[in-house]
Order: C-alpha cells, then structure tokens, then sequence
C-alpha cells in the first residue's frame, strides 16, 4: 500500500469514502458541463429570433458564462478553505440549476445575460473539485482519474448538445427549443 493511501486511512479510514467521493465529483463535471452545454444550440435561435436581439447579444451571453465563472471561482476556492468542501459544491450546483431555470424562464435578453452569469458563477466550482481529486488521489493514479475526469468533461457537452437536439424535436418544446 502506497504511504499516500496509508496517510489517506489513518485519516479518513476507509477507502470507499474515496471513492464514493471521486464518483460524486465525477457527477457534478457531467451535470456542470452538461447544463453550460445545453444551451449553446438554441440560444442564437433565442436570442435573435426570438427575443429580436442584436446578434451581439450572442457574444455577451457566451462571455458572461466565463465571467462568472472568473468571479466565483476565487470566491468558492475561499471557501473551500475555510469549510467542508459539500458546502462550496452544493451551492455551486444550486447557482447552475438557479441560472439555467432563469434562461428556460426568461422574458428578456437581460435575463438571459443574467442566467449565463449565474450558470458561470456555479461552474467556478470547478477549481474546488479538481483539489479534492488532488487529494484523493495518489501520483501512480492521478493522471488516469484526471483523464477519465476530463473525458466526463467532454461528455457533458457532447450529451447537452443532444439533449437540446431532442428537446427541438418534442411536440411543443419550451421556448427556448421551439425554434431550432
């Protein structure tokens, strides 16, 4: 058993707490990722066609998602440092799920700027769960969970692009999915 691990028990104790927790990480990139993604498809059909935006609204909705995250990413880094890493992570998933239920709701395109805000703020989360994978982690397996973890990554995109898609396709979709 490698002195990691061993440190790891006499901490922790055992080691599915490990990894349950890299499962739950691996989720949380999925469904972060997921909800970034799922909108990309339809949101110049909204914006433009249907909210009758300049097409520049596009460009600041997709620079909002990155601002926020910019903004709180320190802020839940902080706060990773002083609490129980639960904390940061659930309020983390809260802002995403709260901004993407802000885009599917809203009536201007201020909102929308306002929930891709809101949808980056939760992914700042991220440079929380890459620490925690850090520290499960040991240095014999840490390049093959950062690999399998970056590949969650990707699938997020890929499957919120096709959720979209087969939202564009429901008999009466919401919104944001009827013009696609």
């Amino acid at each position: 058993m490698a002195v990691e691990d061993l440190e790891w028990q006499e901490r922790y104790g055992d080691q599915t707490y490990k990894k349950q927790s890299l499962a739950a990480i691996w989720i949380t990139f999925l469904a972060l990722h997921t909800t970034v993604s799922v909108v990309l498809p339809t949101m110049f059909v909204y914006l433009v066609v249907q909210m009758h935006s300049r097409t520049l609204m596009l460009g600041y909705s997709l620079a909002a998602t990155c601002i926020g995250e910019l903004c709180a990413g320190p802020a839940f880094n902080y706060w990773y440092d002083k609490r129980p890493a639960k904390e940061p992570v659930v309020a983390g998933l809260l802002i995403c799920a709260g901004g993407s239920l802000l885009y599917a709701l809203s009536p201007h395109p201020t909102a929308v700027l306002l929930s891709r805000f809101l949808v980056g703020c939760g992914c700042g989360v991220q440079g929380v769960l890459w620490t925690m994978i850090g520290g499960f982690t040991n240095k014999h397996n840490r390049l093959s969970v950062i690999g399998s973890t970056r590949m969650l990554r990707v699938l997020g995109y890929i499957l919120g692009a096709g959720l979209a898609a087969l939202a564009s396709y429901a008999h009466e979709a919401p919104a944001p999915f009827d013009q696609m």
